[in-house]
């Protein structure tokens, strides 16, 4: 059961913004580990358009190296107000890959169009085009309320 159900990560969204829309809600709980990416996704690219650097660690396991460079990440955007906008996001594929009691590993192909910095007035600043899908691994684990966030993210391939 997908628990996203108006969410469309299988397709680009219209206009391709989160800039000010509400929060999704975050899901990251149970062992439909699709649907939880699926929710972990949404809410990391709504905050990527709405920066608030205290959000992180509902999103990223606390202490990892991703966790760690995320937080640097938004420093910066919210410092400078600025925000990164995805144009055709879409996420074509995940793969389970390993189960464990406090660990599952994915195999996730998405692709967008492109990213783009956006400073406080709306101006696109630049635009950093990626076209082709690109394929990560990416590493869940569970806190001990049970709740799945993630550890790692590791690109296999890019454009």
């Amino acid at each position: 059961m997908d628990v996203l159900v108006d969410v469309p990560l299988g397709a680009p969204l219209p206009g391709g913004s989160l800039h000010g829309r509400p929060r999704p809600p975050l899901e990251n709980v149970g062992d439909d580990y699709e649907a939880v990416l699926r929710s972990l996704l949404w809410n990391l690219r709504w905050l990527f358009e709405n920066p608030d650097g205290a959000l992180l660690d509902e999103l990223y396991a606390p202490e990892t190296a991703d966790a760690e460079s995320q937080r640097r990440d938004f420093a910066l955007l919210e410092e400078r107000g600025l925000r990164w906008a995805d144009d055709g996001y879409r996420l074509l594929g995940v793969d389970v890959k390993c189960v464990l009691p406090n660990a599952v590993t994915l195999v996730v192909t998405d692709e967008q169009r492109d990213e783009r910095l956006v400073d406080a007035e709306g101006e696109v600043l630049t635009i950093v085009p990626r076209g082709e899908p690109e394929t990560s691994v990416v590493l869940l684990v569970r806190d001990e309320l049970g709740r799945w966030r993630i550890a790692s993210w590791v690109p296999l391939t890019s454009s």
